[in-house]
């Protein structure tokens, strides 16, 4: 039985062949610099997405917030207006006011209440509100302003009336008979009804500029005879 050697250094690889290279593991430099070059955008697009949420979810917020605060006052006004009346003879000599043939247009708003007593709704610079920026000008209540002069603040803290005008229409009281002998008959076969316009600004935490929110609504009186 014949034996066969093998030595290895009689094996000779042959002329052209080259073994293939071992790839090292990791990246190189440029391919580290291009991946954070494109996590850098992702995260500065997304910061950005998520603020501008973040900014729009507060507005929305605090939007509501002044329309809430605006709603409230406008209920009050309405409440009270419901159960009383205008006070046409206030108008008669308070200024300023415009009187036209159908309409009264003045910067305060006043009724008779249930108990037949002046009540004043308008917008007050000082005194009641306060000297601070974040109170003043307010809406103030003036309960029998040629009496007792009981004052309120409407509008809560943080909150400011920027615009307050109401439009009285009619003219004339038109559920009173006019006194004049020729006449004896009532000024106007119209309901008396309130046009109330008002701005109203909130001032809120975390936001660079504060909140407007402008209205106008009309009331019209349940009560209406003949």
């Amino acid at each position: 039985m014949s034996t066969f050697n093998f030595q290895l250094s009689t094996f000779k690889i042959p002329r052209g062949f080259t073994q293939p290279k071992r790839r090292g593991a990791g990246f190189t430099l440029v391919e580290m610099l291009v991946a954070v070059s494109i996590f850098s955008v992702l995260v500065v697009v997304s910061m950005d997405v998520f603020i501008r949420a973040q900014r729009a979810q507060r507005e929305a917020a605090a939007l509501e917030k002044v329309q809430d605060v605006t709603r409230f006052i406008l209920t009050r006004m309405a409440q009270e207006f419901h159960t009383g009346h205008i006070d046409y003879d206030y108008y008669k000599t308070a200024l300023p006011r415009t009187i036209s043939a159908t309409a009264i247009t003045s910067d305060t708003l006043a009724l008779k209440n249930s108990e037949d007593t002046t009540l004043l709704f308008r917008k007050e610079e000082s005194g009641i509100c306060g000297t601070g920026g974040a109170t003043s000008p307010c809406m103030a209540m003036i309960l029998d302003p040629g009496g007792t002069n009981q004052s309120e603040m409407v509008t809560p803290d943080g909150y400011t009336v920027e615009k307050f005008t109401v439009v009285v229409t009619p003219s004339a009281d038109s559920l009173t008979v006019d006194p004049t002998p020729t006449l004896n008959d009532y000024p106007f076969d119209l309901q008396p009804r309130i046009t109330i316009m008002m701005t109203v600004k909130g001032t809120v935490a975390g936001l660079r500029r504060p909140i407007t929110v402008p209205i106008q609504t009309t009331l019209s009186s349940r009560e209406y005879v003949r």
